[in-house]
């Protein structure tokens, strides 16, 4: 068996985000929210890998400031058993109506990664943007009228 040691650095992002003068890293891994926040804080250089134009255009950064390195796909877990004959429901806004009220929860955007990521996928089905989410506060503040017990 052979073994390696691998020095691993983990610095948290706010650490050097306010100090660009100071020597930063060369490469980072981020969400998407902190691509954002660190092209508008202009502490990141541009720099576009090979094969950069067969990366879809949601995926990057127009300047090559961020390249996504993954994505997920967001979708509806439905225990067909507790919809009392109720359809399935097919889209977010299906979500808010009467027949499902105590039945839809979410994870919290602001503590919870995989919330954020519900939040972006129900922003963009709703014409928002990762600039505005205004969409997606409107569709949580609805379904927060008829609140689910999560876990």
């Amino acid at each position: 068996m052979c073994r390696r040691t691998i020095k691993i650095r983990v610095r948290r992002w706010r650490s050097w985000l306010p100090r660009k003068a100071i020597r930063s890293p060369t490469l980072v891994y981020y969400g998407v929210s902190f691509g954002i926040q660190a092209v508008s804080a202009d502490v990141v250089s541009a720099y576009k890998p090979a094969n950069w134009d067969q990366i879809p255009a949601g995926m990057k950064d127009p300047a090559g400031k961020w390249v996504a390195l993954h994505s997920g796909t967001m979708g509806f877990m439905v225990n067909v058993d507790a919809l009392g004959g109720a359809p399935v429901p097919r889209s977010w806004d299906d979500l808010l109506k009467p027949e499902y009220k105590g039945m839809v929860g979410y994870l919290d955007p602001a503590s919870a990664f995989v919330g954020y990521v519900a939040a972006v996928a129900v922003n963009q089905a709703k014409g928002g943007s990762l600039h505005d989410f205004t969409p997606a506060i409107k569709l949580v503040q609805s379904a927060a009228t008829q609140p689910a017990d999560c876990a």
